[in-house]
């Protein structure tokens, strides 16, 4: 796949590029092949399939690429909230990774 930089300043992604991943494999905007429709779980779900607390969970995903955050802004009146979704493909990335044995 190659980039077409026609109608788009230099290194911008266009709309049709990023919809039907058109973007050279070098490009910092280099879309995923995971499927959209992959399951997703919650914090409270992961925590009650591994038996921890889910605090421990949140720590654990805290900086693993591919989980999905869905913020909503801080407001006058409301705090910031952060919803988190893990994948199905990073949950089982991170269980492997802490099942080895060293």
């Amino acid at each position: 796949m190659q980039r077409s930089n026609a109608g788009s300043r230099s290194g911008e992604v266009s709309r049709r590029e990023w919809a039907i991943g058109e973007l050279a494999p070098d490009s910092p905007h280099t879309v995923r092949s995971e499927p959209p429709l992959e399951q997703h779980s919650s914090i409270k779900e992961v925590a009650e399939l591994w038996g921890l607390c889910e605090n421990s969970v949140r720590d654990l995903f805290k900086a693993e690429p591919g989980i999905l955050r869905i913020q909503r802004p801080k407001s006058r009146y409301k705090r910031a909230y952060t919803t988190i979704r893990i994948p199905k493909s990073v949950l089982e990335r991170v269980h492997c990774r802490m099942s080895l044995v060293s």
